[in-house]
């Protein structure tokens, strides 16, 4: 019981701020710029979340392994590497942005905010909950740790549901799309010794490139990029692609946390 007292408590924590973070939209709702309203309600996510760590006592979460951090970051390049694809789409729609600065300012606090909350939770607890209950001395146990929080990771965006702007089929895709990511941002989480900071910042990047791309600087509130998302996903995937994508991703988790690396890190 004791190796499951953590991810049962994780799972407490993640809880209770996800409920705080939907329940603060009541609290926003009558402000007229949405940008302003996501801002406050993410911030008051972080809150939640910050507040989640002190009480679980797990501040050590934060701190970086610098020895570590620098044998493992050129695996952040892969994430990198997936990025520049929504990012040249990006940049082919800046003439269509029609946001003022404050509200591309408050976008990208936004997009910090995202990553720090969804971050801390999946991988800082959740993930570091289930390397705890398999264990972190060889590639399978690693990789179980990684693939059982990216499935966490995965589902709580089947929530989106909840936005009568977004399908059942659109939630469900947008789900697995985000267990797919969630497999890399946990592979590079651990090869970067743990460091959190890391995968925070490339979480922030791609959300940002990708609200971007689906138009949540052009006019479109969030139901609606998450709509534009899954829908362009759905013209692009079947189940084929689905498991292929998938293979691939769990292809690349399983040579960077090769056998040779995680001695390496055991060893610094």
């Amino acid at each position: 019981m004791g190796k499951f007292k953590d991810l049962l408590l994780s799972i407490v924590a993640l809880a209770v701020s996800y409920t705080v973070y939907k329940s603060s939209a009541l609290l926003f709702n009558s402000i007229s710029n949405g940008f302003l309203a996501e801002f406050l309600q993410h911030g008051i996510f972080a809150v939640a979340v910050f507040l989640s760590v002190l009480v679980l006592r797990k501040t050590c979460i934060y701190r970086s392994d610098l020895r570590k951090l620098k044998a493992g970051w050129p695996s952040a390049l892969i994430i990198l590497l997936l990025i520049s694809v929504p990012a040249i789409q990006a940049f082919t729609m800046i003439s269509d942005i029609s946001v003022t600065g404050f509200e591309f300012i408050l976008f990208l606090a936004k997009m910090l905010l995202i990553g720090y909350c969804e971050e801390v939770l999946f991988r800082g607890l959740i993930q570091n909950a289930f390397h705890k209950i398999f264990g972190e001395n060889n590639t399978l146990r690693v990789f179980l740790g990684v693939i059982c929080g990216a499935f966490c990771f995965g589902a709580i965006h089947l929530g989106n549901i909840l936005n009568p702007e977004v399908s059942l089929s659109a939630a469900a895709l947008q789900a697995i799309y985000s267990f797919f990511s969630g497999i890399l941002l946990g592979t590079v989480y651990f090869r970067t010794g743990k460091d959190l900071w890391v995968v925070i910042l490339l979480h922030a990047i791609n959300d940002f490139f990708a609200f971007i791309v689906t138009g949540r600087l052009s006019g479109s509130d969030v139901g609606q990029a998450i709509s534009s998302a899954s829908s362009s996903l759905a013209a692009n995937s079947g189940p084929l692609r689905l498991f292929v994508t998938f293979c691939i991703y769990a292809a690349v988790s399983l040579f960077l946390l090769r056998p040779k690396k995680i001695k390496q890190l055991q060893e610094l």
